[in-house]
């Protein structure tokens, strides 16, 4: 009897751990600040994903089983630094990441919008949305969509601290809803690999 109450508290703690498998590094994979560097990690099935921002040269790296790959190496005079803007260097949290079981991971990346400039945009922001397969022996970029741009005219969230709210998963699929697409509003678009 003691035996099987023993199997019976031992299943149940495995399964318990393969549900709580995936978790975020800390607050929803939200931007944490090391020095020059600006760290965000997620953690799913024993794999630890980290993007790693260097705020004096704007350069990101992606770490993924060891194996470090710089994926955005922009110019100095277009760091989103300059814009307030390297919160927007970040990996998704892990509730919108539907692809990540499948290797396939879903992060931002920003810059400034243009250098020289005296006009609006001069002081705007771009920001992209990245889907990579880490899968590759290099990691390799699958897709790319706009979420942000004063040159274009684009903006999945009217208020910027609110770009990760826009969007959601919906059958399996990484979804965004644009609050301002070139003059049309409420445009939702799926984000696919």
């Amino acid at each position: 009897m003691r035996i099987n109450k023993l199997f019976q508290l031992l299943l149940a703690w495995q399964l318990s751990a393969s549900v709580y498998a995936c978790v975020d590094g800390h607050d929803g994979s939200a931007p944490l600040e090391q020095g020059r560097y600006q760290v965000s990690r997620i953690e799913c099935d024993g794999h630890r994903y980290v993007l790693r921002f260097d705020k004096k040269n704007a350069r990101t790296t992606l770490i993924y089983k060891g194996v470090r790959q710089v994926i955005d190496d922009v110019p100095v005079h277009q760091s989103p630094v300059l814009v307030d803007s390297a919160m927007w260097v970040r990996l998704l949290p892990l509730e919108k990441q539907p692809y990540l079981k499948n290797g396939i991971i879903a992060l931002t990346l920003a810059r400034k919008s243009k250098v020289g400039s005296t006009g609006q945009c001069g002081a705007g922001r771009e920001v992209d949305l990245i889907i990579f397969d880490v899968l590759k022996p290099r990691v390799k970029k699958l897709s790319k969509y706009v979420l942000e741009s004063c040159l274009d005219s684009v903006s999945i969230a009217l208020d910027g601290a609110r770009i990760l709210d826009a969007f959601s998963v919906e059958n399996g699929e990484l979804v965004g809803e644009y609050d301002d697409i070139r003059g049309e509003q409420g445009v939702k678009k799926k984000f696919l690999p």
